[in-house]
């Protein structure tokens, strides 16, 4: 082999040497860029199912709580009605029970003659017709102080409450004493609960969310909704919680984004109903 062959062989040796270098330079170059963007996509993927199950948590425990708030809230003001109701039905018994009352009169062995107010001798039946008239569930009946029968009061008795709304909150009131005072109308029932859930909203709800959103690895909660029912949507009686949780790039500075990077989702959860 001549000394130019050998020459040119080793330039194109060389040559095919640096090719080689540069595919596989070029080759991990790319796995590189490629794994780069993989890692950004499973990053916003993930931050995503991460960021839906915080939302889907924070809605629960704001749904949750919701129950709670207007059920206190309910409590507390059946607690009230139920003292306005033993107060009408004793004033109305002892109306009864006096209208039976008459005078007696007569002449006595001297020749005087003297009266004196006869009544019925106990409270009781007066009291007992009242309740019936008024059709008072027997929970409530054994709430009423002035129930005059043996044993007849007993508050640690246990008032379901779905049977409590349907006395107090009902459009037919069996007396016109109760009407207004104890009975509502069954519209109002809506709206005590509403009330009582939307003053809640931005305190104990949305703290429960708040909680529950951060242990489930979301950065904040942005929204809590409450869903009402309403003409269109009678169904609709919910919490919407909308959370966030920010995210960090490998391939893009996040000085780039004009707010930092991050995934928001959102979820609702019902309110228990009675």
């Amino acid at each position: 082999m001549s000394g130019g062959t050998v020459k040119r062989w080793r330039l194109a040796r060389d040559e095919r040497g640096g090719v080689g270098v540069l595919i596989v330079v070029g080759l991990t170059a790319f796995a590189i860029l490629v794994s780069v963007f993989f890692t950004d996509v499973l990053t916003v993927f993930t931050g995503m199912r991460m960021n839906q199950t915080a939302a889907d948590a924070a809605a629960l425990a704001a749904a949750r709580e919701a129950t709670k708030v207007y059920i206190e809230a309910l409590q507390n003001k059946l607690e009230g009605k139920i003292a306005r109701l033993d107060g009408e039905v004793d004033r109305e018994a002892w109306r009864r029970y006096e209208d039976d009352c008459y005078e007696s009169c007569g002449t006595d062995a001297d020749g005087h003659e003297s009266c004196s107010t006869v009544c019925p001798p106990s409270i009781v039946p007066y009291w007992n017709a009242v309740v019936a008239d008024w059709s008072i569930p027997g929970s409530i009946v054994r709430h009423l102080p002035s129930n005059p029968n043996p044993g007849g009061y007993d508050p640690t008795v246990k008032i379901p409450l779905d049977e409590a709304v349907r006395y107090f909150y009902r459009d037919d009131c069996p007396a016109v004493p109760l009407c207004g005072s104890v009975i509502e109308p069954r519209a109002n029932f809506r709206r005590d609960v509403d009330a009582a859930i939307e003053h809640a909203l931005a305190g104990r709800i949305r703290s429960a969310a708040e909680e529950f959103a951060g242990e489930n690895g979301a950065y904040t909660v942005n929204a809590v909704t409450y869903v009402k029912q309403d003409a269109q949507d009678v169904s609709a009686f919910a919490i919407q919680v909308t959370v966030e949780r920010r995210l960090s790039f490998l391939s893009v500075d996040a000085r780039v984004f004009s707010n930092s990077p991050a995934v928001h989702n959102a979820a609702a959860a019902d309110i228990d109903r009675i």
